[in-house]
């Protein structure tokens, strides 16, 4: 378990959508959390539009938004986390 957290860790880290600009300030961070929230609503009305078709929630077309729906949220907790220190 601890292995797959480190794996994880390193590969947020080389993520460039984690990268923390060296002109960074607050706008920036709200910039960056707006962005994942409209990413999150979208993914969730895909998801919802899929259902809605008929599409059970065990099928690959919805475990796969779901899957890209965390890698969205755990963006935005990392962008939320560095807002605070502007509070």
């Amino acid at each position: 378990m601890a292995e797959v957290r480190t794996k994880e860790r390193e590969r947020n880290r080389e993520d460039p959508d984690l990268t923390i600009p060296a002109n960074e300030d607050e706008s920036y961070v709200m910039s960056q959390i707006h962005k994942y929230s409209l990413m999150t609503e979208d993914s969730l009305e895909e998801i919802e539009r899929l259902i809605k078709k008929g599409y059970p929630m065990s099928s690959t077309e919805v475990k796969r938004l779901q899957q890209k729906m965390h890698d969205i949220e755990v963006k935005s907790n990392f962008w939320r986390n560095r807002m605070m220190k502007y509070l």
